[in-house]
């Protein structure tokens, strides 16, 4: 059993976390309307389509907030790996085998929209709350800045070692945006 934390890119928004034998995809696999796996590379999507590694076993699908380029691809990965999303979990720790994830609710971008920090591994995920030297946008339904203001203080408050998984873009870290970011 592996007992690094990997951290796969799938897609625009779609990250594969295995750790400690566990596989869990992080916000699907993005394409255009109606034809939702379009962003993966051809070679990302033969494997799926064939199950190769690391495809193979999918064990659990959770979602940073509910908007389209996120939770695309749902119903296959449901059919297909025997799923069932995890869509805007309560705050706290969330009791998935292999990982401790914590569950930071961080309205904002979209009243649904949470974050999952992995404290052992000093890792975060943050959907479209935060991104490299900038945040989520706010003008879309949903969408309130006072909130994702709110959240913010909830992200800058984590260790200044934190990596940075945003659902797109560059990974970061807590300490780069302290010192970059024009909203934190």
């Amino acid at each position: 059993m592996d007992n690094t934390l990997r951290v796969t890119l799938v897609c625009n928004a779609g990250l594969l976390l295995e750790y400690h034998g566990t596989t869990l995809l992080l916000d699907g696999i993005y394409g255009k309307e109606g034809h939702p796996f379009s962003n993966l590379t051809p070679q990302v999507w033969k494997q799926m389509k064939a199950g190769e590694p690391p495809f193979e076993k999918i064990d659990y699908l959770l979602f940073t907030h509910a908007h389209p380029d996120h939770i695309c691809g749902q119903e296959y990965l449901e059919r297909t790996y025997g799923l069932s999303a995890i869509i805007q979990p309560a705050e706290g720790r969330l009791p998935i085998e292999g990982f401790g994830i914590q569950v930071i609710s961080t309205p904002g971008h979209k009243e649904d929209c949470v974050c999952y920090y992995l404290p052992e591994e000093d890792v975060l995920f943050t959907g479209d709350t935060l991104f490299q030297e900038s945040i989520g946008r706010t003008d879309l339904p949903g969408g309130d800045m006072h909130q994702l203001m709110l959240s913010l203080r909830k992200l800058v408050v984590l260790p200044e070692q934190t990596k940075v998984y945003p659902g797109h873009g560059y990974p970061t870290s807590i300490a780069h945006e302290r010192q970059y970011n024009p909203y934190l």
